[in-house]
């Protein structure tokens, strides 16, 4: 994908390290980033304001600055991640497009004036945000309050869904990683 491509020159050629080992398949999970830029592509309207939560190094928000949107700003907690992001959007020009924020989604202001974060509500969220289970890395509390504070009347969430899938399964190795001895917590 030509969008992963663009990442990898862009963090060479800032001479910032690439991006930590969690986030390596991530960016070269080919089928999720083609699916992601569709589905941005999918979502994103003209002149529409899209806030990436959790935007890491930035490859969300490549996608997202492709989009007819008139404003992208990348949310990155992790003060690395963020310069790495801020980096990325400089040598790909993309400054004027995309503004990274340095900070949590959670601690965002919405307004004009000092000290606030984004000039208006987001028309069209994209995050991920996900752990290997889907509802790691406090997705459900930060999609809350995204929907709740930063997030425009009638606007979009990409991904709008996820899907969890288990199995049953006896195991002494899985009780012993998991606490789930018969006398704890859980147990009967």
């Amino acid at each position: 994908m030509d969008a992963l491509a663009v990442l990898t020159a862009s963090l060479k050629a800032t001479g910032k390290p690439s991006s930590p080992g969690y986030h390596y398949d991530m960016m070269h999970d080919l089928e999720r980033n083609e699916a992601y830029a569709v589905a941005i592509a999918a979502e994103a309207e003209e002149d529409d304001f899209i806030l990436d939560i959790g935007a890491g190094s930035g490859l969300l928000s490549l996608l997202a600055s492709r989009s007819a949107a008139q404003h992208v700003f990348a949310c990155e907690a992790d003060p690395a991640l963020a310069e790495t992001a801020a980096a990325v959007v400089a040598a790909n020009g993309l400054e004027a497009r995309v503004h990274v924020l340095r900070k949590p989604s959670t601690s965002l202001s919405v307004g004009f004036g000092k000290g606030c974060d984004l000039p208006c509500k987001a028309d069209l969220v994209v995050t991920e945000i996900f752990d290997s289970v889907l509802l790691g890395e406090g997705v459900l509390a930060t999609l809350r309050d995204a929907h709740g504070r930063l997030l425009a009347p009638g606007g979009r969430v990409v991904p709008h869904a996820g899907t969890i899938m288990g199995v049953l399964l006896a195991s002494a190795t899985a009780e012993g990683m998991f606490g789930l001895q018969q006398d704890g917590p859980l147990g009967a």
